[in-house]
């Protein structure tokens, strides 16, 4: 089984091209499994109808966006594990975000708040979820769509959820694509049997 993982900021077409690549994987008579988000799931549970409640309260949502990324790599986890031991062993699992992106929404989000290790444990969270994901994936793809895209806009929100400002999304996905550069930088360390089980790529801009 392999795992394709879609990393960015918002709006960028993650789940639209997910979408497409589950179609056109079937049209190819691959079984596939998908991952969506579970961010909006982790909102809700918390009482959180949009993106813009957690922002009323700095302080709340610096601890909140932990539980954010947490839940998404244990959403994940369970997705690929019942892929992967499922009687009808799935080919292909994708996913609409990749761990890259919530610690890319903390450093920007959080940059003032930021120290060394911090930084390093949120880098670490990332690569050993990837590390737990090779149990049962046996090639890991994490692919880069940069923003802006040619259909983005300078609004407040694109679809009510998201507080997708031009300039928190742009700052958010140059993080996200820094974060990814250093990390295939840390697995091209490592020994044969992991540095050649996952890549990062990156799709040309759509502005």
């Amino acid at each position: 089984m392999e795992l394709l993982m879609f990393a960015g900021a918002g709006s960028v077409g993650k789940t639209t091209l997910m979408e497409t690549c589950k179609d056109m994987a079937i049209e190819r008579g691959l079984k596939v499994d998908m991952h969506h988000s579970s961010t909006r799931q982790s909102y809700a549970n918390a009482g959180l109808t949009a993106e813009s409640d957690a922002l009323k309260d700095p302080e709340f949502n610096r601890r909140f966006q932990h539980t954010v990324m947490a839940d998404n790599i244990e959403a994940l986890h369970s997705v690929a594990m019942r892929a992967a031991r499922a009687m009808d062993r799935q080919d292909l699992v994708i996913a609409d975000r990749s761990p890259y992106d919530y610690s890319g929404y903390y450093f920007t989000v959080f940059r003032d708040h930021l120290d060394l290790s911090l930084i390093a444990e949120k880098r670490k969270q990332c690569d050993e979820s990837l590390m737990r994901l090779m149990q049962y994936a046996n090639k890991i793809h994490v692919i880069m769509l940069p923003y802006p895209t040619s259909w983005a806009v300078d609004t407040e929100s694109s679809d009510g959820w998201r507080a997708d400002k031009t300039g928190k999304n742009f700052v958010w996905s140059s993080v996200i694509e820094a974060e990814l550069a250093d990390a295939k930088l840390r697995f091209a360390t490592r020994d044969t049997n992991v540095r050649d089980r996952v890549t990062f790529g990156r799709l040309p801009s759509f502005m």
